[in-house]
């Protein structure tokens, strides 16, 4: 959602509510998610328990990445909660898989419910898979 700097609410058609959502393209995306030209986390709902956030990242067509390097994927604690805990949950899992998504996305997946077109295109992901196992 490209209005997402001038109006933090996105309805969600499936759920049939707003949800709010922050810019995160500040989070070193060439480190984090090479090839994501932003990306954007929600905001914690009130009212809910969880401390689950969604991470979602487009490209620089503005279309979402639903796999690969630079594809968003849920985060099990908002940096919003606690910096050190979103670390600890989040990011140091990553850090573990040495870069290499395609292990990292066995247990957190891009959330892609809405059916979105594959993205990036099946030549590019194939590569991108290909690097991430000689990295």
């Amino acid at each position: 959602p490209s209005r997402i700097f001038y109006e933090d609410k996105v309805w969600d058609t499936a759920q049939r509510r707003h949800f709010r959502w922050r810019d995160a393209s500040g989070e070193r995306l060439d480190v984090y998610k090479p090839g994501a030209e932003y990306c954007i986390r929600s905001l914690l709902t009130q009212g809910t328990l969880t401390l689950a956030v969604q991470h979602c990242c487009y490209d620089r067509h503005r279309r979402l990445l639903t796999r690969g390097t630079g594809a968003g994927s849920p985060d099990l604690v908002s940096p919003d909660v606690s910096p050190q805990l979103h670390y600890t949950v989040d990011v140091l899992p990553w850090r573990l898989c040495q870069g290499d998504f395609t292990v990292y996305s066995l247990v957190r997946p891009p959330d892609n419910s809405n059916n979105c077109t594959h993205n990036p295109p099946d030549d590019e992901f194939s590569k991108q898979v290909q690097l991430a196992k000689y990295y």
